[in-house]
């Protein structure tokens, strides 16, 4: 199910990323691993986390590979170590729609942006962002898992 689409400036911030390289039907998996590490690190740094989790998608490759950073908003920067890396993310105005079910089906979300930014004109202005809004820890049921899926847009 799918929310209606807004769009919405999104403000900068700081995050802690873990840079990756995976294969795109492996992704599920890598990111189980990678985004509580990225969790622990900012609660080890006293740096946050100052908000919900997130994959961030800088380029999807012909060999079907995907370039991306798993990330967690934080409070300030703070240094990395080696693996994990403080970046800052820059405001962007988005396209934004949530995604309430499983995350194997947030295919539809990014289809239903991809019709959205065609139907209105729009070009999209950098890497996509899904937010995990909901922690499948505390909430087991995929059908009720709740995914951001924001693109940013111009």
């Amino acid at each position: 199910m799918l929310s209606q689409i807004e769009v919405r400036r999104e403000p900068g911030m700081w995050a802690l990323v873990i840079p990756a390289t995976a294969d795109a039907a492996g992704l599920g998996d890598l990111l189980q691993g990678l985004l509580p590490e990225v969790f622990l690190y900012a609660m080890a740094s006293g740096a946050g986390p100052a908000g919900k989790p997130f994959t961030r998608y800088l380029s999807w490759n012909p060999d079907g590979t995907v370039d991306l950073e798993a990330g967690m908003p934080v409070l300030k920067p703070v240094e990395g170590n080696g693996r994990v890396q403080c970046v800052e993310l820059e405001e962007v105005q988005a396209a934004v729609v949530v995604h309430t079910g499983p995350y194997d089906e947030l295919g539809e979300a990014h289809a239903a942006l991809g019709a959205w930014v065609k139907a209105n004109g729009r070009e999209t202005a950098g890497p996509c962002m899904e937010c995990y809004l909901t922690d499948p820890g505390e909430v087991t049921d995929p059908a009720e898992w709740q995914t951001e899926v924001r693109w940013p847009v111009r």
